[in-house]
C-alpha cells in the first residue's frame, strides 16, 4: 500500500476509552513510543470505540482541517514530527464493538481518495483480526497499562517484573523469574539490575516469603521493608566486564544458558550476572537486549528451574520484550540519576539507623532473656535464643529486614543486595540439583500450551464442548472420553474420522485420540501420549474454530 506509517492499537477490555499502541512502523514511530498508552476521547483510536462508532475515519490532508474540528494528538504529532498530512483509521472487529483499530499515514494530501484505498485498509484489519483477539494479547494490553500508571520509577520497576513474570507464566504454563538490567547512560561502564521476590511469586503461583535474620539462606543479603507494601525491589550495581548482559548489548541479540549446572562445570569464569539471589534456583537464563533506535535501554532477564534453550518459547519472549520496551522507554529513560540517588539514600539512611537499631535490638534480647527484664538481670541476657534480631552485620552493604516507621519515599522501596561477589550460594543449589535427580527432564517436555481448555461451552451425552485456545489461536474444543474395550475403538476411531471431516463444521483444526491429561499445573492441557508410558483415562479431542464476534 505504499504507506509511510502503520500502527496498530488494541482496546483495553477493563477500561473503556484506553487504547495501547502495540506495533508502529515507519516516519513518526519514534514520535510515538512515549505516548504508547492513549487514554481520553481525543486519540484517533477512541473514536472508532462505543456505540454508534464508524467503521473508518478518514483525514484527507491536515493542512487543509478546519479549527472548529480538532485533530487527534496522535495525528497532530505525526504531522509535526514527520510530516504526515493524511491518514485513514479503520476498526479492527465489528464496527461499535472492534478489537482495535489500524492507522495509516501517508507524506502526500488527498493518499486515500483512489479506489483501492477504499478497500485495502478494511482487507488489512480484517486479516490482523485473529491476531489480536488472542489472550496473550489482552493480558499484554494489561501489563502495559498498569506499568504505564506506576507513580515513580521503582513502581514501574516492580509492576514489569511482576507483570512480566506472570505473563510468561500464562502464555508458555512455564514459571519463569524476571530480571530488568538498565544500562548507566552512553558510557555503559555499570548496570543496575532488579529483581522482585513478588514477580517469582506470581509465577510460581506460591506467595512470597521473607527470611528472617537468622535463617540458612538470608546470607543473600537481600532485604525488603515489610511497612510498606510495595518494597519488593532488591537492585545491585553490576560492572558489565565479563556478562551475559554486555554481550548481548554489543551483539544486539538475546544470549542465553541452557544448562547452568554444565556451564558453571565448563566455564572457569562463568558471568556474574547468571546468579544473583541465593534464594531462586535458576537451571537455565536467557538475556533479551531492550533496544531503542540505535542504543540499549538495558535488558531483561528470564530465569527458569530447569535446563531449557528457550526455542520453544522464543516466539512469546520476543513478542512480549517488543511490546513492552516503548512502555519501559517512555518511563525509565532518563532515570538512572534518580534510581541511583535513591539507592545511596537507601544505604545512607540504613547505616546511620544501624546503630541505633542496634541499641533497641540489645534492648530487646535483655527483655526476653530468661530470668529477668532488666540491665541487671543475670543468666543467658545474650544468648542466641533471641531470633528476634532485626539485623545482619556482614559487611557496609548491610541492610535492615523490618522497620517499624512508614514509608516516606520511592527508597523504601528499593533494597541493596551486594555485588562482590559471585553468588555461590546459587550455583552450590544448582549442582545440588544436578546431582539429585536421577535423569533431567527438560523443560522443553512440559505442558506446554499447545492446547488449553478454558470456560465450558455446552455438554452433551458423549462430551464436552469448551471455549479455548489451539497453539494461542482461539478454538472451540471438544473433549470425548473414550471407550475403554478394544473391540469399542473401532468405533471411536470411525467417529474420530465422522467429525474431523464433518460438512457441518467450518474447520477442523486437529483431532487426537488416546490423548491423556496433563498434570494440573494452571488449567486442563492435554497432550499425545510420550513413548513408554503407560495407558490412564484417556479422551478424544476434537479442535474446531470458534464463532465469536466476526469469527467463524
Amino acid at each position: 500500500m505504499a504507506v509511510d506509517f502503520v500502527g496498530i492499537c488494541v482496546y483495553a477490555d477493563d477500561e473503556p476509552g484506553c487504547a495501547l499502541l502495540l506495533a508502529m512502523h515507519g516516519d513518526g514511530a519514534a514520535a510515538l513510543e512515549r505516548h504508547t498508552v492513549m487514554r481520553g476521547p481525543a486519540w484517533s483510536a477512541a473514536r472508532l470505540a462505543g456505540e454508534g462508532a464508524p467503521a473508518l475515519e478518514c483525514i484527507r490532508d491536515v493542512a487543509a482541517t478546519k479549527p472548529e474540528a480538532p485533530l487527534a494528538p496522535d495525528v497532530q504529532l505525526l504531522h509535526a514530527q514527520a510530516g504526515i498530512r493524511s491518514f485513514v483509521s479503520v476498526a479492527i472487529g465489528p464496527a461499535g464493538d472492534p478489537f482495535g483499530t489500524l492507522l495509516l499515514g501517508r507524506r502526500q494530501p488527498n493518499a486515500f481518495d483512489d479506489h483501492w484505498s477504499a478497500i485495502w485498509p478494511t482487507a488489512v484489519a480484517t486479516g490482523l483480526l485473529c491476531h489480536v483477539r488472542p489472550a496473550p494479547v489482552a493480558r499484554a494490553v494489561r501489563m502495559l497499562r498498569t506499568i504505564d500508571e506506576a507513580a515513580d520509577p521503582v513502581s514501574a520497576i516492580s509492576a514489569a517484573l511482576q507483570s512480566g513474570a506472570r505473563f510468561m507464566r500464562d502464555t508458555t504454563n512455564i514459571a519463569m523469574g524476571a530480571r530488568l538490567a538498565l544500562l548507566d547512560g552512553p558510557s555503559m561502564g555499570s548496570a543496575l539490575i532488579f529483581e522482585s521476590v513478588r514477580a517469582d511469586a506470581a509465577a510460581s503461583r506460591t506467595p512470597a516469603c521473607r527470611l528472617p535474620a537468622g535463617s540458612a539462606n538470608s546470607s543473600c543479603r537481600s532485604v525488603l521493608l515489610p511497612a510498606d507494601p510495595a518494597a519488593d525491589v532488591t537492585v545491585r550495581e553490576l560492572p558489565l566486564s565479563n556478562t551475559l548482559l554486555a554481550s548481548a548489548v554489543s551483539l544486539r541479540k538475546a544470549r542465553f544458558v541452557k544448562d547452568c549446572a554444565s556451564y558453571i562445570q565448563n566455564c572457569p569464569t562463568p558471568a556474574r550476572d547468571v546468579f544473583t539471589h541465593a534464594s531462586h534456583l535458576v537451571s537455565s537464563l536467557v538475556v533479551v537486549p531492550l533496544l531503542v533506535e540505535d542504543r540499549a535501554l538495558g535488558a531483561l532477564y528470564f530465569t527458569q528451574d530447569a535446563p531449557c534453550d528457550f526455542s520453544n518459547i522464543q516466539d512469546a519472549l520476543l513478542g512480549f520484550v517488543h511490546a513492552v520496551t516503548p512502555t519501559l522507554h517512555s518511563k525509565l529513560s532518563g532515570q538512572m540519576a534518580e534510581l541511583r540517588a535513591l539507592m545511596t539514600e537507601v544505604i545512607s539512611r540504613r547505616r546511620s539507623s544501624l546503630g541505633t537499631s542496634a541499641v533497641q535490638s540489645s534492648d530487646k534480647l535483655l527483655r526476653h532473656a530468661p530470668g529477668g527484664g532488666g540491665a541487671n538481670s543475670g543468666g543467658n541476657s545474650g544468648s542466641s535464643e533471641a531470633t528476634s534480631c532485626d539485623l545482619e552485620t556482614h559487611d557496609a552493604d548491610v541492610t535492615i529486614i523490618a522497620s517499624a516507621g512508614p514509608p516516606s519515599s520511592a527508597s523504601a522501596r528499593l533494597s541493596k543486595v551486594s555485588s562482590r561477589q559471585l553468588c555461590t550460594e546459587a550455583m552450590l543449589k544448582v549442582l545440588q540439583q544436578e546431582i539429585r535427580k536421577g535423569r533431567r527432564r527438560s523443560a522443553e517436555l512440559a505442558a506446554c500450551a499447545d492446547l488449553v481448555t478454558r470456560e465450558l461451552i455446552g455438554r452433551g451425552g458423549f462430551g464436552c464442548v469448551y471455549k479455548g485456545t489451539w497453539h494461542t489461536i482461539p478454538a472451540a474444543i471438544k473433549i470425548m472420553n473414550c471407550r475403554k474395550t478394544n473391540s469399542e475403538a473401532v468405533s471411536d476411531a470411525m467417529e474420530m474420522a465422522v467429525l474431523s471431516n464433518h460438512d457441518s463444521l467450518e474447520s477442523c483444526a486437529s483431532a487426537a485420540s488416546h490423548a491423556p491429561s496433563a498434570g494440573a499445573v494452571a488449567r486442563p492441557r492435554f497432550r499425545r501420549l510420550m513413548p513408554g508410558e503407560g495407558a490412564e483415562d484417556t479422551y478424544n479431542i476434537v479442535v474446531m474454530e470458534l464463532c465469536d464476534r466476526c469469527g467463524v
